[in-house]
């Protein structure tokens, strides 16, 4: 008797659209979501209450676009960004993977396709992938590249390469092979991120889960750089060095301070008291994921980490810069011996 087998299917993107008073640019992210070559994903509108009247614009553009994979949920209070992020990810039960992008920003066709070849790849699974992105104006002219903030000192384990998995009988043979892509495999914890742009990272939703601030309210802006780094903390990182969306600078938005030329004019910017906020929020997941991080030999690096950032803090540059290094040699020298019980 022959049994027949079911298809394994491909894996469904929550697609989470934060707004908060873009109601001039909001269309140029629904149509390139819409226009995605990866079929399988759900998007939630998250307006966060913008009172610049994008709400009527979101509502209509849907209308017009009649696709049942779009939906809106507007916010009931202003919750600032994390809380905006997880009310979007509270409306959808579907989806693997989750890809966040700002209202402000669009992406390439081919964007939610790559993160999620790069997700199925061959060699290991991570908990988030990111990519660059290539800045514009208001008017879509390109003005350099935006390339996630990552430490000098990051190790790369290996280079990821996914034209494997197009070829005939493989997941993913029905699409085009992205000819420009491959990734950089990041698994140690201490080669943490500082931040990605929104609407440059896709999650395992399991990992978003894992990882959710017990004090939300507190990261009203840059709630990226909290979940990039504790991700990449539980699961480590494939950077995607192809820019595969574009981040729209204007207003007085993360990019916009300073002259720009380029990636080197970039300058990060941000509200008083919002770092120590992460960093507050990321020191209490771990203390409260200690066990769950031990078991994955991830806990001790994260450790280190800690006390190499503590002496950051004491130090003055000129003497950090030269004593970290060796510090760091320590430590791991340490631990290493004590794992040997020596």
């Amino acid at each position: 008797m022959t049994v027949e087998l079911g298809q394994p299917v491909l894996p469904k993107v929550l697609v989470v659209l934060g707004n908060y008073k873009q109601s001039n640019f909001i269309a140029d992210a629904i149509h390139s979501i819409r226009n995605q070559s990866y079929p399988h994903f759900k998007c939630v509108i998250v307006d966060d209450c913008s009172g610049d009247g994008s709400d009527l614009v979101i509502e209509e553009l849907l209308s017009r676009l009649g696709d049942d994979r779009f939906c809106f949920a507007p916010t009931p209070e202003n919750l600032g960004q994390m809380g905006a992020m997880i009310h979007g990810l509270s409306q959808v039960d579907e989806g693997e993977f989750v890809a966040f992008i700002d209202a402000d920003d669009f992406w390439r066709e081919d964007y939610l396709l790559c993160h999620v070849a790069m997700h199925l790849n061959p060699v290991q699974p991570v908990a988030v992938t990111c990519s660059n992105m290539t800045l514009v104006d208001e008017g879509k002219c390109m003005q350099g590249i935006h390339v996630p903030l990552i430490r000098q000192d990051a190790r790369a384990v290996r280079l990821i390469e996914i034209d494997s998995l197009f070829n005939r009988d493989n997941i993913l043979q029905q699409f085009a092979v992205p000819f420009d892509v491959a990734g950089r495999l990041i698994t140690d914890p201490e080669s943490a991120w500082n931040c990605s742009a929104t609407s440059g990272a896709v999650f395992r939703r399991a990992a978003l889960e894992a990882t959710l601030p017990s004090k939300p309210s507190t990261i009203r802006i840059c709630a990226d750089s909290y979940w990039v780094q504790a991700a990449h903390y539980l699961g480590g990182t494939i950077w995607i060095q192809s820019p595969l969306g574009y981040y729209r600078i204007h207003g007085s938005n993360g990019f916009s301070f300073g002259k720009l030329t380029g990636i080197g004019g970039l300058r990060w910017h941000s509200r008083q008291g919002v770092a120590e906020a992460i960093k507050g929020e990321l020191d209490a997941w771990i203390a409260r994921n200690s066990d769950l991080l031990k078991s994955k030999g991830r806990l001790k690096p994260l450790r280190r980490l800690k006390t190499v950032e503590e002496l950051r803090m004491r130090e003055p540059k000129w003497l950090f810069r030269g004593v970290a290094s060796v510090f760091k040699r320590y430590l791991r020298l340490r631990d290493w011996l004590r794992g040997k019980k020596y």
